[in-house]
C-alpha cells in the first residue's frame, strides 16, 4: 500500500539522478577497467532502476559502462540483462545476443544436472516470457537428456506444453516484476552489510 506517492516520486527522481551521475563518474569506469567480477550491488541497482518504469536507456547505458554487455556472462548478469531489456523492441539485438550465449552455455554442459548455475540458467530461460516460446521449446528438447531425464526424447508438442507449465512457475526470477516499494516498506530489501 503506497502511503506517500509524492515521497515515492521524489525518491524515484533522486535515484535516477544518482544512478546517472554514478554511471558518468570516473570511479565507476575505474571499477570495471580491470575486467574484475561484477559487484552484485550494480546488478541490484539495475533491477531497481528498471522497476521505476523508465524506458531502459539508463539501465542500458549502465550495462555498457560496466562492460556487462561484453565481459560478464554469468547467471546473474544474463538474467538481469534479460529482465531489464524485457520485451522492448529496441533491445531485440541485445536479447538475441543473450539468447545465443545462453544456448552455447547450456549446450556446452554434458551433464546439466551436475552444474547448478547451468540448471538455474536453463530453468529461468525456459520460463522467460521475453524469449520466443518455440526457441525455448527447442532448447528444452536439446537439453532433455542432459538434465537427467532418462525417458528418451520429448516431442515438440510435449516440449511446448512443458514450456507453458514452466512459464507459470517462479523459478529463481519473477519475470513479471517485483514489488520494489512493497519490499522496501516491509524492510525486506535491506543491506546485507548492515
Amino acid at each position: 500500500m503506497l502511503t506517500d506517492p509524492e515521497g515515492f516520486d521524489i525518491l524515484k527522481e533522486a535515484s535516477l539522478r544518482w544512478a546517472s551521475q554514478l554511471a558518468r563518474s570516473p570511479s565507476f569506469e575505474g571499477l570495471f577497467s580491470k575486467n574484475s567480477v561484477t559487484p552484485i550491488e550494480i546488478l541490484n541497482i539495475l533491477v531497481s532502476l528498471q522497476q521505476f518504469g523508465g524506458d531502459g536507456q539508463l539501465e542500458h547505458e549502465l550495462i555498457s559502462l560496466a562492460k556487462l554487455d561484453r565481459k560478464s556472462q554469468g547467471y546473474f548478469e544474463l538474467v538481469v540483462k534479460l529482465f531489464i531489456y524485457g520485451d522492448r523492441p529496441e533491445f531485440a539485438v541485445q536479447r538475441n545476443e543473450i539468447w545465443d550465449f545462453i544456448c552455447k552455455r547450456i549446450s556446452s554442459e554434458k551433464h546439466l544436472n551436475r552444474d547448478s548455475e547451468a540448471v538455474h540458467l536453463l530453468l529461468d530461460t525456459l520460463a522467460c516470457p521475453y524469449l520466443d516460446r518455440s526457441k525455448r521449446a527447442k532448447l528444452l528438447r536439446a537439453s532433455w537428456n542432459r538434465i537427467g531425464a532418462n525417458s528418451g526424447s520429448i516431442t515438440v508438442a510435449e516440449a511446448e506444453a512443458l514450456i507453458n507449465e514452466i512459464q507459470q512457475q517462479h523459478w529463481f526470477v519473477r519475470w513479471d516484476g517485483i514489488d520494489l516499494l512493497n519490499m522496501i516498506e516491509k524492510k525486506e530489501l535491506s543491506s546485507v552489510y548492515a
